[in-house]
Formats: C-alpha cells, structure tokens, sequence
C-alpha cells in the first residue's frame, strides 16, 4: 500500500533530517578553546524513497539504499586552521552507568583536562602531562580505586574512565601506543576487557605517539550523563 508506506517514510525521517552546520574553531596558546565540527545536512525525499521501497518489494529485494539529499557547510574545517586539522580520524566511547557521585564528579574534571589539547607532528601524547596533579585544590574528590590486587578510596577515582576512553580513540586512529596498561582484573565500566587503560600519576601513565604529518585536536564530550566520547580530529591517511 504506497499510502501506508508514505506515512512509515516520515518516522525514517525523523531520525534522518538533519540542518548542516558550520564549523567553528579558536585556537589560543596551541589549545582548542572552543570547537564545534561540520555537520553535513541530511533530508529524505520520502516521496522518492516510497518508490524505491516500491520496486524493492516487487523485486524481492530486502535492501534499499533511500533518497536523501545532503547540504554540505559553506565552510571546511580545514579553513579554519593551518595546522592540517580537517576531519575527524578516531573515536573512543564508553559508558559508565551506576556510578557513584564522586566518579562522575572525577570523570567530569578529568574530561575537562583533555578537551582541546592539540598534538602537533610527532609530538608523544601523555594523559599524565595533561591530567596535572590529582589532588583536592583540583577539583578532585575521593572515589574507589584500584591499586594492585585492591579496590580503596582514593582522590580521582573514575579517572580511567578517561584514560581508556581516550586510548580506545588512539586505537581506532590506529596511532602507535608507546605506554599502556590494563588493570589488574576486569570492572564493568571499562567493557569489553582488553581496551583499558588505567593510569597512576607518577607510576602509570598512557602514552601515545602523533605520526600522522599533521596536528591532532583531541575533543572530548558527554553524550549522555553516562557516556563519554573522545573524538580525534586531524588529517586520515588511509590507514
């Protein structure tokens, strides 16, 4: 029935249409002080996919790819720097739900410490070097850590929540790690088991190296109050 097919096309579009945005970006003293990526508008003809839908039912066809035109930003990312720094190339993401307060507190600041930092060509990352001290005066409270074989309270609990997020994203930009790792048995927040990274300023740290030929813009963000993305931005060279 078109007529029962046409009013199902406006719930794909919902979830589809999407308003181009323009990209923004402030550097100051070699750090992102404000970022917001391109986004690439999205509208479904639903009349035009109503008849793909069409034929691909009379076809027996059980895969359709829909009618959508896309509105491109006036201005490309790369415009706005010189540093090479013009679509993203790695994403990390993790959850953290039935955390305690002071664990989301420690995640909250631990983003925060991340969100902007530019790599330059070559440069080796430190999620130490820009966490700076753990400490009360920080920002910092106490939550439960793990340190060897035990779970204590400890001043930055929930900071691996960061750490890991944040190795996860220089997985997939596929960046050679030069320090890393896991903890000592498996917690629920850092699922799957073997993509952790737990960190001990002073004694642990994770590293990793920026051999891209170009900058890296670390941008870190909630996308709920329980789910942390870290996204890299810079130049993709394939790999």
């Amino acid at each position: 029935d078109p007529k029962k097919i046409y009013a199902w096309t406006k719930q794909i579009a919902d979830s589809v249409n999407t308003e181009s945005k323009e990209p923004e970006l402030t550097i100051k003293d070699g750090r992102a002080t404000s970022f917001v990526p391109p986004v690439i508008g999205k509208q479904l003809d639903r009349y035009q996919s109503t008849l793909k839908i069409l034929k691909s039912l009379e076809a027996n066809n059980s895969n359709i790819e829909l009618a959508v035109a896309t509105t491109q930003p006036n201005k490309t990312l790369e415009e706005l720097n010189d540093l090479g720094i013009k679509e993203i190339i790695g994403r990390g993401e993790s959850k953290f739900n039935g955390s305690p307060a002071n664990r989301r507190h420690n995640i909250k600041i631990g983003l925060q410490k991340m969100q902007g930092v530019i790599l330059a060509p070559n440069e080796e990352f430190s999620f130490n070097k820009y966490l700076g001290p753990v400490e009360a005066d920080q920002g910092f409270k106490p939550e439960l850590v793990i340190k060897a074989d035990e779970t204590i309270p400890e001043l930055g609990g929930g900071l691996c929540q960061v750490s890991s997020t944040t190795f996860r994203a220089a997985m997939h930009a596929g960046l050679p790690i030069t320090q890393r790792k896991n903890h000592s048995y498996a917690v629920q927040y850092y699922a799957p088991q073997g993509s952790d990274a737990t960190i001990y300023p002073g004694v642990i740290d994770l590293k990793f190296r920026n051999d891209t030929g170009s900058s890296i813009l670390i941008w870190p963000y909630f996308k709920s109050d329980d789910y942390i993305v870290f996204d890299f931005y810079g130049a993709y060279d394939g790999r």
